[in-house]
């Protein structure tokens, strides 16, 4: 595990609290700083049957789809808070996917500083400009 990983799994600067319109949220407690690293949560791998098994039920909604070698339509489940970050367009976090100890991690990281009582966001559709709208938007 690389040393940054080694000092960060879950943050005490964190906490998951009621948030309007979108059930819960991760928020701040306290400051974090753009670039620090909120928090490293597990994950479970669900290979392609897995993850095609999820699709269509509510657990879908929790699911992160990753790239691998094989182009394999495969998701992960976050543990810790990951699946408890919502979606915003002007996000204020990034999560990246990376292999520590064989397995998949989502590394969430603050791209800018978070105040006090800030939702920390991440932006779902995977690419920073995008503001293509997703699947639980276009019903509203």
């Amino acid at each position: 595990m690389s040393s940054k990983h080694q000092r960060v799994t879950h943050s005490k600067k964190t906490a998951i609290r009621d948030c309007k319109e979108k059930g819960l949220g991760v928020f701040a407690l306290e400051p974090i700083k753009a670039g620090e690293i909120i928090e490293s949560c597990p994950t479970i791998e669900l290979d392609e049957p897995d993850t095609q098994v999820i699709m269509g039920t509510y657990l879908s909604n929790y699911a992160f789809a990753i790239e691998n070698e094989d182009d394999d339509d495969i998701s992960v489940l976050a543990l810790g808070n990951g699946m408890m970050y919502n979606h915003a367009i002007d996000f204020n976090a990034d999560a990246e996917f990376e292999t520590i100890f064989d397995r998949e991690w989502m590394v969430v990281t603050a791209l800018r500083d978070i105040e006090e009582g800030e939702e920390i966001t991440l932006n779902y559709n995977g690419e920073e400009a995008s503001t293509k709208p997703l699947w639980f938007e276009e019903d509203s």
